[in-house]
């Protein structure tokens, strides 16, 4: 039988989502800047920085997804076991503990995240996966590939347009995959409020 709006859990509250929203999008507005930096007239002067360049910005990258990944895989495990609490009809073998293992296995964090993120979409209002899950996910894993790839060039040993490319591919696919991600962290946390205050039924 469907919960009933008093046998729903209380919302969490959206104080963790606001941090998680606003870190996000300080990672956009970061990686939009790295972006405009390959837009300067003078290439031969971002070259010339490259490397130091290059160091600083992954100084600063590394420190705001480490402050990011924690404070975004706290919430999606609050935001999943209030989900799991409210469609206990699922019958769905997932553990609350998955929202966090998950992001932590090799090649399966690359659909395992999205299976519990659908799963919380479902369960807050029905219906199948929204457009808001599809283009984070796909722009987070193309960001890991293109990241990854870029990163191992040496800028040393690039031209200025080769180096001027690859800095817009991987910040560009970086700041997409950061904006995308706060909307969706905004659409699901709004959909378990929500839910939890009966507005949106099962």
């Amino acid at each position: 039988m469907d919960p009933t709006v008093s046998d729903r859990p209380a919302y969490p509250g959206g104080g963790l989502a606001m941090w998680g929203i606003g870190l996000l999008a300080l990672n956009g507005v970061f990686h939009a800047v790295l972006f405009a930096a390959a837009l300067l007239p003078d290439q031969t002067m971002l070259l010339s920085y490259g490397l130091e360049a290059d160091a600083l910005a992954t100084g600063v990258e590394m420190l705001l997804m480490l402050i990011t990944g924690i404070v975004f895989i706290v919430w999606f495990h609050r935001a999943f076991k209030t989900a799991m609490e409210m469609a206990p009809q699922s019958g769905l073998t997932m553990s609350s503990a998955s929202a966090v293992w998950c992001w932590f296995v090799p090649i399966g964090n690359y659909w395992l995240p999205y299976q519990r993120a659908s799963a919380m979409w479902r369960w807050t209002g029905g219906g199948s996966t929204s457009w808001p899950i599809v283009v984070w996910w796909v722009l987070w894993v193309v960001g890991r590939f293109t990241g990854g790839v870029v990163g191992r060039l040496p800028a040393d040993m690039m031209s200025a347009e080769m180096f001027r490319s690859g800095w817009m591919l991987a910040t560009g696919v970086s700041m997409l995959s950061a904006f995308a991600a706060a909307y969706y962290m905004r659409a699901m946390d709004e959909r378990l409020r929500r839910s939890c205050e009966g507005v949106i039924g099962f």
